[in-house]
């Protein structure tokens, strides 16, 4: 009795998930994203069933706590999952694509195996699209303009407009890929950019 009270103190002690988005996808339903350190969890309700997924980004981002993470639609029948994870000093914007419909197909490629985050190799992390210090880019908006193809456009966006002339102070950039799929380099010459503020691909 004592060893159950005691467990059931560690387990009310924990902090709930995070709730960092929630959004409504055609192929999916209700979208729910926390996140509790480097975990995520991935909710979906969609006529009266749930599903919960739950992943750990630990072991492709050491001591990361993810900050913020937002959803979008992807290929058909999938998503896109955006990160911003805080790892000391720095933060992290990359994106994760679900393979739930198994779109992953039979890869061979260890290095792309290793970027799976499950065992069930059902979310795919790549590599950082940028990293930033200071005050930490805001991802907002996903894939508005994308839905139901592979294509990939992500923006970040980092300062507040209160004044007219504020609007100068604002540093936003864009990921456009026009082939989005599971490669780790998020960059890719002649197919994905990232187009900072002023169009200047890097």
């Amino acid at each position: 009795m004592i060893l159950i009270s005691a467990f059931l103190c560690v387990a009310l002690a924990r902090p709930a998930p995070t709730v960092l988005d929630q959004r409504f996808l055609p192929t999916h339903g209700l979208v729910t994203l926390a996140a509790e350190g480097s975990r995520l969890d991935v909710r979906t309700d969609q006529d009266g069933s749930r599903t919960d997924r739950s992943f750990d980004i630990s072991a492709l981002a050491p001591d990361g706590r993810i900050l913020e993470a937002r959803c979008g639609a992807w290929l058909d029948h999938e998503m896109v999952i955006v990160l911003a994870v805080q790892q000391g000093e720095t933060t992290s914007y990359r994106y994760a694509l679900s393979a739930f419909e198994g779109t992953r197909g039979g890869f061979e490629d260890e290095n792309l195996l290793r970027h799976f985050v499950d065992r069930d190799q059902k979310l795919f992390l790549a590599n950082p699209v940028f990293t930033s210090t200071g005050e930490p880019f805001r991802i907002v908006a996903v894939n508005d303009h994308t839905h139901g193809s592979d294509a990939l456009e992500i923006t970040f966006r980092r300062g507040w407009i209160k004044r007219a002339e504020d609007a100068a102070k604002i540093e936003e950039k864009i990921l456009f890929d026009s082939c989005g799929g599971f490669a780790v380099e998020p960059l890719q010459f002649g197919r994905a950019v990232l187009l900072e503020r002023g169009g200047t691909p890097r």
